[in-house]
């Protein structure tokens, strides 16, 4: 599967907002392999294709709440943190760009930005670690800037408020249901990316499902897309 069936794009479209985890860098089995290492130590044993499965896209604080609950357990406060100094440490030995993605990123005419429910710190690092943090600049929006991560719209209202860039001129590309989800709630268009490593089978009918444009595995259908 390259690309799945393509729904009416919004016109004039100006603002291209990508999500970083699991879109513009291969991180999503990386930072499920560090929950699955961090959860073990503490006792919980999960394996990170259900980490992906039932908390992809969410906040490290929220994956914490949710595993708390399902497996009755009590994790550290700091447990969130640990986690993200693990990537920290290990993304620039480990991290990848996906595939296309700098190629895309000089093609499209669209000014671009990036929306992610990680924190400034760790999504700087990440982006600088692939060589792709010239390419956004100050365009970086991240979980520090509004009180509730994806799926809630917040992240998403306040990247396009600051490019001032009207709602309904945005398109949102995203790896994750919460993500599109989060995108939809804005009054914003998206398009799922299935194209990393973390990506089931599944995934793109589940994108589909709550409200993706379409579905693809390869980032240059994205200039395609955008006539780029």
């Amino acid at each position: 599967m390259s690309v799945s069936r393509v729904k009416a794009l919004p016109e004039n479209i100006e603002l291209i907002i990508f999500d970083c985890d699991g879109v513009l860098v291969d991180s999503e089995a990386m930072i499920r392999m560090a929950h699955h290492k961090m959860l073990a130590a503490h006792g919980v044993e999960v394996s990170a294709s259900a980490l992906m499965r039932d908390f992809a896209g969410l906040r490290g604080e929220e994956i914490a709440r949710e595993v708390e609950k399902m497996f009755q357990v009590r994790l550290p406060p700091s447990y969130p943190e640990t986690v993200r100094q693990w990537l920290f440490e290990a993304y620039p030995s480990q991290l990848r760009a996906m595939n296309g993605a700098h190629q895309v990123l000089s093609r499209i005419r669209q000014t671009c930005c990036v929306a992610s429910n990680a924190p400034m710190r760790l999504l700087d690092r990440a982006l600088t670690s692939v060589g792709m943090a010239a390419s956004f600049q100050d365009r970086l929006f991240s979980a520090d800037d509004v009180a509730s991560g994806k799926p809630s719209p917040e992240i998403f209202h306040y990247s396009a408020d600051q490019m001032g860039v009207h709602v309904s001129r945005c398109l949102v590309v995203e790896d994750s249901v919460a993500g599109v989800k989060g995108a939809l709630a804005a009054g914003m268009a998206a398009v799922g990316f299935v194209g990393g490593r973390h990506c089931s089978r599944e995934t793109a009918g589940q994108l589909l499902d709550v409200g993706a444009v379409t579905v693809f595995d390869e980032l240059a259908f994205l200039s395609s897309l955008l006539g780029a």
